[in-house]
């Protein structure tokens, strides 16, 4: 056994033999690419011949957010049923944080035929244009879902619309006169000291908080609540919510998923949050 460790050791040191499993390397993975990328544009050609002569609409995810993706959600339905697309595709170059939001969000969609290897139409910066039920001065009347509508050119004129999804949430009784607070955020808009100030608000209101999911990676919990729920997979996250009798988080995809439910949520925000994503009537925004 020892002879057979000091000949790796020696191997090691041999400048022919790592030059040839450098070259080895090199080559599996130059192979392994053309594989991949030969693979894809096979089928974004017979993706292409077989959508011949139909209207297609594309959407090209720019940012991988559970919000960003529900911001969204609406085009499939209008291209279809006011635009008389023929077929509506999303774009596998999307960003997407999360596969279960993409398998509710548009793989739950009726009006989805599926994904393609092709781009999806680049829209501009809108955010500065979206209007708030909090903005006071340079109104549009539209909100962040009107105006990537009318960037694909698919205006139904409804204004302050809200995202839809396809998935029909189970009422679990455990949860319904309860109250949830969600403490999670992905997007750096919250510290964690400023719990104290949410804290503040519910002492003050006499709120009680009957549950809160526990916090991920390091942010903090809410220390006045003792139960937390776990729940096993993002479809039971979204029974809870539909569950609740009220539902409290920051200004995150939670409280955009919220709405797609027709649930009212209790939405935490501070000044770093751009008022054009509190972009909806349902919800109850509270500035901390």
């Amino acid at each position: 056994m020892s002879n057979v460790f000091y000949l790796l050791k020696r191997l090691k040191k041999n400048f022919f033999f790592n030059n040839l499993l450098l070259t080895f390397k090199t080559t599996k993975r130059f192979l392994s690419l053309t594989y991949f990328y030969t693979l894809n544009f096979f089928s974004f050609f017979v993706w292409k011949i077989s959508n011949i002569n139909k209207k297609i609409l594309v959407i090209e995810l720019p940012y991988g957010g559970l919000g960003d993706h529900l911001f969204y959600s609406r085009l499939p339905r209008i291209a279809k049923e006011k635009y008389t697309y023929d077929k509506v595709f999303i774009s596998r170059l999307s960003k997407i944080r999360r596969k279960e939001h993409y398998k509710i969000i548009w793989g739950l969609n009726p009006f989805v035929d599926g994904e393609c290897y092709s781009h999806g139409k680049k829209i501009r910066d809108i955010l500065p244009e979206a209007d708030s039920p909090l903005k006071t001065a340079k109104k549009s009347g539209k909100n962040i879902l009107d105006l990537i509508k009318i960037e694909y050119e698919l205006d139904d004129f409804q204004r302050f619309d809200n995202p839809e999804i396809f998935y029909k949430p189970k009422l679990i009784e455990k949860y319904k006169d309860k109250t949830i607070f969600d403490p999670n955020f992905v997007s750096d808009l919250h510290h964690q000291e400023e719990l104290v100030k949410i804290k503040k608000y519910f002492l003050e209101n006499n709120i009680t908080v009957d549950y809160q999911f526990p916090a991920k990676k390091k942010l903090e919990i809410l220390n006045i609540c003792n139960d937390f729920i776990y729940d096993k997979d993002f479809y039971e996250y979204i029974d809870i919510i539909f569950s609740c009798k009220k539902f409290y988080c920051f200004a995150s995809g939670s409280a955009v998923i919220s709405v797609a439910i027709g649930k009212s949520a209790n939405v935490f925000y501070n000044d770093k949050v751009d008022l054009g994503f509190l972009f909806t009537n349902k919800n109850k925004y509270i500035k901390y």
